[in-house]
């Protein structure tokens, strides 16, 4: 007998079929993702560390660089009697060797230090530059920090000049630290020609981004005059952004500077700081 119905992928139902098994194993595969997440949510609501480190462990025998970071964080970062810098070093190795630059950053840093592995400034920095090299932001950042502390008190000056090469590379990637370390240097000019028009371009990319001490330097300038027209009704926009977020200085400067303004400068001033928190500092509170 001739079968009408080939029961393979080319009959006339195949491709549902297959269609159907690949839904099927999605939704398998979302909802065992869903199921890790609330174990390792649970486990850590228990504060039982050692089983959210075995949970990760599964996911990062299997190469996962996402786990074995999330284990080296823990292992960095724990509380007490979970925190082992020796074990973090081990893990950030581990992500290093599937290529992962967060882990070259993490790994110099501890090096640095000297937390869980013998300082060694010179391998902190081999390892800021691999992973500056691979274009990690923070890489370059760190890189600039260590230039700026170095012990070379001949060179200072050349340590200092190499240092703002590469935190401008990190501030045009967007890292907003850089963005703020340039402006600082730029604005005080130590070992570095001062640049108060420089200066606030970085501190307003830094204010945009929601950092609060770029958002009261930022103030600060407009208030002045200085790198910038002055416009202290914008100035205490930003003061009362920074101040809002914890900032001191900026807070001191609110009242004298709102007797400046006046009553509709002032009114003015608020309402367009409320339009600069939506823009400027909602979006980046933690789980915005």
């Amino acid at each position: 007998m001739i079968r009408t119905e080939n029961a393979g992928i080319d009959g006339p139902h195949g491709w549902a079929r297959l269609g159907f098994a690949v839904l099927l194993a999605l939704g398998l595969a979302a909802c065992e993702g869903e199921d890790f997440q609330a174990q390792v949510a649970a486990a850590e609501e228990a504060e039982d560390y050692t089983t959210v480190i075995e949970l990760w462990g599964t996911r990062a025998d299997g190469g996962d660089t996402a786990a074995i970071l999330e284990i080296a964080a823990l292992y960095e970062a724990g509380p007490e009697g979970v925190q082992d810098f020796a074990l973090a070093a081990q893990s950030y190795a581990r992500a290093i060797d599937l290529g992962d630059t967060t882990a070259m950053v993490r790994l110099g840093e501890l090096y640095e230090n000297g937390q869980g592995v013998d300082r060694d400034h010179e391998r902190a920095m081999a390892l800021y530059s691999q992973a500056a090299d691979l274009g990690n932001p923070e890489g370059y950042f760190r890189t600039g920090k260590l230039l700026t502390f170095s012990s070379n008190v001949g060179n200072r000056a050349v340590e200092y000049a190499k240092a703002m090469v590469v935190y401008e590379k990190a501030a045009e990637m967007g890292l907003v630290d850089a963005q703020v370390e340039m402006a600082n240097h730029l604005f005080s000019g130590f070992r570095v020609p001062r640049d108060s028009e420089a200066a606030v371009k970085w501190y307003r990319l830094a204010a945009e981004h929601g950092h609060p001490g770029a958002q009261f330097r930022l103030g600060f300038m407009l208030r002045s005059g200085i790198g910038v027209a002055e416009d202290k009704m914008t100035a205490y926009a930003w003061f009362r952004l920074a101040a809002a977020q914890g900032v001191d200085a900026a807070a001191d400067s609110l009242s004298s500077l709102g007797v400046e303004l006046g009553a509709d400068a002032l009114a003015e001033a608020r309402a367009l700081s409320l339009e600069y928190w939506d823009l400027y500092v909602a979006p980046f509170q933690e789980g915005a």
